[in-house]
């Protein structure tokens, strides 16, 4: 089967680049999850696939250190992304459970509990069980 899509996907995804200064609205948070979901079905989960049809037929010179050595530096950038998107997923979940409830009822919002500067989890025991609790940190 030929593809037809680019070469980089990242352009691809750039183009539909949601605003950082409002709320999206809830069909952007579906293509968002729905971009996530084609990464893991068409992407990383063929290649780990691979990885096991391959090793499991345990052929001799089937795989070279070249081969090796970018898989391995793969799954290190893949890790840092995933990384980077669970951060971003405890971060709504902790502002939309812990900040958003008292403006919807119509307060002043009180801040969020996340360093401006530095975006960081203020650190203090409400907020360590908070992130336990929603399975998030490494607590």
């Amino acid at each position: 089967m030929t593809s037809t899509a680019p070469h980089n996907l990242y352009n691809v995804i750039e183009e539909r680049w949601l605003a950082p200064d409002r709320l999206p609205t809830s069909d952007e948070l579906d293509q968002a999850v729905s971009a996530l979901d084609g990464v893991a079905e068409f992407l990383t989960d063929p290649i780990a696939r691979g990885c096991v049809t391959v090793g499991n037929a345990g052929e001799a010179n089937a795989v070279d250190f070249e081969q090796i050595g970018r898989l391995v530096l793969w799954a290190d950038d893949v890790r840092y992304a995933v990384e980077r998107i669970a951060e971003s997923a405890e971060m709504v979940s902790i502002i939309a459970r812990e900040t958003f409830p008292n403006m919807a009822r119509g307060g002043d919002g009180d801040g969020t509990p996340y360093d401006e500067n530095t975006g960081n989890l203020q650190k203090g025991t409400y907020y360590e069980k908070l992130q336990r609790r929603l399975g998030f940190g490494d607590a």
